[in-house]
């Protein structure tokens, strides 16, 4: 099978372009994590947040691996994915809160 070179070019740049938003997304709630001193308190605290985006994104994993329609039908599956990154995000962070940033920035 041979892509219109063209259409590889839209692919690549959708995928790119998709993939750029969910790193941005991570960075943005980790240093939220990292620097703001009242929700690494909180999440010390507390671990529902942790254990629920756990949840969250174990079953968003299976559904956008299991489930053929809601991985290629167009609004599920963006609506999939931006729950699964969110709960990504929610979840990296909640584990660097843990972390000093003293620590992780020692060069």
């Amino acid at each position: 099978m041979v892509l219109h070179s063209n259409c590889l070019y839209f692919l690549l740049t959708q995928v790119l372009g998709i993939l750029s938003v969910q790193i941005a997304i991570t960075a943005g709630v980790s240093s939220a994590f990292l620097y703001v001193k009242p929700l690494q308190k909180y999440v010390e605290t507390t671990q529902w947040i942790f254990y629920t985006c756990l949840g969250v994104s174990v079953v968003f994993m299976l559904i956008l691996t299991c489930s053929d329609r809601v991985r290629r039908t167009w609004p599920y599956n963006i609506i999939a994915l931006i729950i699964f990154t969110c709960a990504e995000a929610l979840l990296l962070g909640s584990t660097i809160a843990f972390f000093n940033v003293k620590v992780v920035q020692k060069e």
